[in-house]
């Protein structure tokens, strides 16, 4: 049996699998461990259902000439979803905007696709009004209006278009990420000042003031953890792969990471003392270190 990968020749050795269902398991693993998963097989021409496994797990491997297995990477996947979501909630903001009763419907049944997937594009500033579960809410208004509130329907719209802001930015992201990257070190740089000064924010009752410096440097950091693994894509180095003072880059992060947990969790006390010195002691002065990380980025591949 000749097996391929998306086409291309695949060297893999089997030893005592007998049955497709067998291959498929152990290839699956192998794949996962590399960031990949699965997304079809076709079987001498014929291309299999994977969601209809009971169909082709007893195929004997025997009586299987060509095997090729469609296969996708981790942040390939991420972009395909992000696409088709935001296809998605574009083609219905337009159906409700023009009244198109038919296509409304038939996108709104496929909704719990769209649900299982909304919340991982989002973060957690966004999900509190851009959730599954505000987006749920919106919609059982929308489609339980007997009395024709345009308030509803225009509440729905009004989701929506924010939804697709946010999706707009993420797709930036993934589509030009050493761009979004120099934009998000550049706010970084700018936010310093304040971060350093939190602690005398929150002692002269500018309370507001400290935790917009917080939260905008935790919603920095999520963006910047989002878009890093887009880097290779575009042929960027590999940042995961840098050290400064002999520590790689996702030690560094897996540091200041422990440090946001610690500040978060005095956020929920009130702890405004240690909230202060995390902010000019550990998180303002390991700003300036991810910023010589972002200085080392460059173009290694055409």
């Amino acid at each position: 049996m000749e097996i391929t990968l998306n086409s291309e020749p695949f060297d893999v050795t089997i030893e005592n699998e007998k049955t497709l269902s067998e291959l498929f398991s152990g290839l699956s693993n192998w794949l996962n461990k590399s960031g990949y998963e699965i997304t079809g097989l076709i079987q001498d021409g014929e291309e299999l259902k994977l969601n209809e496994s009971n169909e082709w797990q007893g195929n004997l491997l025997e009586t299987i000439t060509n095997l090729d297995v469609k296969a996708i990477s981790g942040s390939d996947r991420y972009i395909s979803d992000l696409q088709t979501l935001y296809q998605y909630i574009t083609l219905l903001q337009n159906a409700i905007l023009a009244g198109n009763k038919s296509l409304t419907t038939d996108l709104l049944s496929e909704l719990p696709y769209i649900t299982n997937t909304i919340d991982s594009f989002l973060t957690k500033k966004d999900l509190t009004a851009y959730g599954t579960v505000i987006l749920q809410e919106h919609i059982n208004n929308f489609q339980n209006d007997n009395n024709g509130k345009s308030e509803n329907r225009d509440n729905l719209i009004h989701l929506l278009q924010g939804i697709s802001i946010i999706l707009q930015t993420r797709i930036k992201e993934v589509t030009s990420p050493f761009n979004e990257i120099q934009n998000t070190a550049e706010q970084l740089k700018d936010l310093i000042p304040s971060i350093s000064d939190v602690s005398v924010m929150l002692q002269t009752g500018e309370d507001k003031k400290a935790m917009d410096s917080v939260l905008g440097f935790i919603e920095l950091s999520e963006k910047l953890i989002r878009t890093f693994p887009f880097l290779k894509n575009f042929g960027y180095t590999d940042i995961s792969k840098i050290s400064i003072d002999s520590e790689s880059f996702n030690d560094f992060y897996k540091d200041l990471n422990s440090i946001l947990t610690e500040l978060v969790e005095a956020f929920n006390i009130n702890d405004s003392i240690l909230i202060g010195d995390l902010m000019e002691y550990e998180i303002a002065p390991r700003v300036n270190k991810l910023l010589e990380y972002l200085n080392l980025i460059e173009k290694i591949e055409e």
